[in-house]
């Protein structure tokens, strides 16, 4: 929430933290006491955010209750389901969320609980429109309106990063697979293991002890040598020296290469293993893609002189494109030659070949033709290449060569193609 705040300009020092009780849910009574607070500060409160299934406990704030609060003093409320969300998909969890109807947004990862590949995340809103209302720009280079199909389907305008990959996809495919009954029957299945754990636990003292009884899948506990089992649990020497186990634990199934099982320290308790049941397999992945990875093997298998010699080709290509659609005049023509890998240009089919071409008339009819052109590409399946309108310009067609695949055969058929597809127009 600090980072949110910072990144928006609003101040780590405007975001008020609300203290949970020792189960890791904040009341109601605390959050309102929080708000008057901040509002005797001269503050006005346009934003509660709280959780449902927190990272280390898996703790689920009351929903309903809070929701209450933030109607009556007109806040926006918002439910970070990233963890817990999933809690809903099986009626005997559901009533975790009790409320969350009334929150006006909700965060969720699929990725972290349904099995859904890295990376997969939503965000529901209960006011129509309001993502578009807030961040539309309207850019067109990007977002046509004279595109053949509904505009409404570009969703990109709604959000602050534009670019991302089809996530929904992903799930919607699990969907399909699994059904409403399926995923019931996941969650629950978790939630048996979870319990078996914590029952395992229970019964393994004094070497293990558990910081609390699991409210959800994550299962909290110490281990407890023999070195500290005779010692005063309300001690400091007890709690500094129990805070270092579970680090040096951790240390030696790394370097053994056994397993990985997180651990943290949190408020008074020492260090303690944290060990989430959520998925069949007993394992989980959390955060993201390790990006970096993928771009290290890649400069490890071709180096700088084989990334030198990839723009290059590209460049080539690019140039050769240009060269192509210079020689096909009439037919087409470029709209500037190209700095770098991207080739802009226009398909001119014969009706226009003979209207003056600073004429209002040919410019309004140019601008339809490169979607019409797309039009038909799509419908036939054959080839992607954009287009936009840009200042003075008429939409044009836009090729970026970027990938060293693409044969001069490739660019001639593309070339082909448009025309074929365009020369009646």
């Amino acid at each position: 929430m600090k980072r949110a705040a910072a990144i928006l300009g609003i101040g780590t020092e405007h975001v008020y933290e609300v203290d949970p009780d020792e189960s890791g849910r904040v009341s109601a009574e605390k959050m309102e006491e929080k708000i008057l607070y901040c509002h005797e500060l001269g503050f006005s409160v346009f934003f509660v955010g709280i959780t449902a299934g927190t990272t280390v406990f898996g703790a689920f704030d009351p929903i309903e209750d809070i929701a209450v609060v933030c109607r009556k003093y007109n806040i926006w409320l918002h439910v970070d389901g990233a963890w817990g969300g999933s809690a809903l998909l099986s009626p005997k969890t559901k009533h975790l969320l009790q409320g969350i109807d009334k929150a006006d947004s909700f965060t969720w990862n699929p990725h972290k609980l349904m099995s859904v590949h890295l990376q997969c995340s939503a965000i529901l809103i209960r006011h129509s429109n309001i993502l578009m209302q807030a961040n539309q720009m309207l850019a067109g280079y990007l977002f046509q309106p004279d595109k053949h199909y509904e505009t409404s389907l570009d969703t990109g305008d709604k959000t602050i990063q534009c670019g991302r990959h089809i996530d929904i996809f992903k799930l919607w495919l699990g969907w399909k697979a699994r059904g409403h009954q399926g995923y019931a029957e996941h969650v629950e299945t978790l939630l048996k293991k979870a319990n078996f754990f914590y029952e395992i636990i229970s019964k393994r003292e004094p070497f293990f002890r558990m910081v609390m009884k699991p409210p959800f899948i994550n299962v909290c506990f110490w281990y407890v040598p023999p070195s500290l089992q005779n010692i005063d649990q309300t001690s400091l020497e007890y709690k500094e020296r129990l805070d270092k186990i579970a680090p040096r634990i951790k240390e030696r199934m790394m370097t053994n290469g056994t397993m990985m099982v997180g651990y943290q320290r949190l408020d008074h308790h020492p260090n303690f293993f944290r060990a989430i049941i959520s998925n069949p397999a007993t394992t989980i992945q959390c955060g993201r893609h390790i990006d970096i990875f993928k771009l290290w093997l890649g400069w490890k298998a071709r180096g700088h002189q084989g990334y030198a010699e990839h723009v290059e080709t590209l460049l080539k290509k690019a140039n050769f494109f240009y060269e192509i659609i210079s020689k096909r005049e009439p037919f087409f023509r470029m709209v500037m030659k190209p700095p770098f890998i991207n080739v802009c240009f226009w398909y001119i089919p014969p009706s226009l070949q003979n209207i003056d071409q600073t004429s209002l008339e040919y410019k309004e009819r140019l601008d339809k033709i490169a979607p019409r052109i797309k039009e038909r590409m799509m419908t036939n399946g054959t080839m992607m290449v954009g287009y936009q309108r840009l200042d003075h310009h008429p939409n044009f067609f836009r090729a970026i060569i970027s990938n060293p695949a693409t044969t001069k055969d490739d660019i001639i058929a593309m070339i082909d193609e448009i025309h074929e597809l365009g020369h009646d127009l």
